[in-house]
């Protein structure tokens, strides 16, 4: 028996993925404005890889958040946030009726963050964002809302609406950073448990990440992605261990 370091077997999923060119293994989350995101639908629309592949940044977003840099080399985590799955749901039941991760992505599935943000739109006004060249829609402060002398309360659904976003966006922000710096703008890759039928959170990603200048592109089969790189490694290794044992030994 043999382990394989959990973020190493994440990547060569990825890039057996890749290898394999499984059809329609890549695809990107719906856009639009928060109100038009379809909750319900499982996978976007299809695309193609990126070409060339590397260098790649990988956003493993988990109970954290973990930025990879893929290149021939190897990899490299380059950053990450304490900010992320577990984050969104400690809060949500630390401030709602939440007990659990999908009780929590239900009451934000109905829920409208701008009852709790505060948006550039609020600051500035429309006329403002426009002079600004910024979305009415984006979020200047996270719960900016309830910092208000006097707003003490808010729905549950619009607590975790925003706690969710909060997440999100923070993501985009550090993973926009980091792809800026290693000039991989255009290959930009989201996995983890905490996007595993999520798609509110993969589209919110979606649309912060295109706000900032860069596409995010999503994988069918990114919940196995470790159990891939891991199947890969096993294999390989066996393989090379009958090509070093000497005649007759097996």
């Amino acid at each position: 028996f043999k382990a394989f370091p959990e973020m190493q077997s994440v990547v060569d999923g990825l890039l057996l993925l890749h290898e394999l060119n499984v059809p329609d293994e890549v695809y990107t989350a719906s856009g639009g404005e928060a109100h038009e995101i379809d909750i319900g639908q499982r996978f976007g629309e299809p695309a193609r890889w990126p070409q060339p592949l590397l260098p790649l940044l990988l956003v493993n977003v988990g109970s954290g958040v973990s930025c990879l840099v893929v290149n021939k080399e190897g990899y490299t985590r380059v950053g990450g946030t304490a900010l992320g799955g577990a984050s969104f749901l400690g809060l949500a039941r630390a401030l709602t009726s939440a007990t659990t991760y999908r009780e929590a992505l239900a009451l934000a599935a109905r829920g409208d963050s701008s009852e709790v943000d505060t948006l550039v739109e609020d600051i500035y006004g429309s006329t403002g964002c426009v002079d600004l060249g910024l979305p009415p829609s984006l979020t200047a402060a996270s719960f900016g809302k309830l910092a208000r002398q006097g707003n003490r309360s808010a729905r549950d659904e619009d607590v975790c609406r925003a706690l969710l976003e909060m997440v999100a966006q923070s993501c985009c922000v550090l993973a926009r950073a980091h792809a800026a710096q290693w000039r991989c703008q255009e290959r930009v890759f989201f996995a983890g448990g905490f996007l595993d039928e999520n798609p509110l959170a993969r589209a919110t990603i979606a649309n912060s990440l295109k706000s900032l200048g860069s596409p995010a592109h999503f994988l069918r089969h990114s919940d196995f992605l470790g159990a891939l790189g891991a199947t890969a490694h096993a294999l390989d290794h066996d393989h090379q261990m009958k090509l070093e044992m000497k005649p007759g030994m097996w």
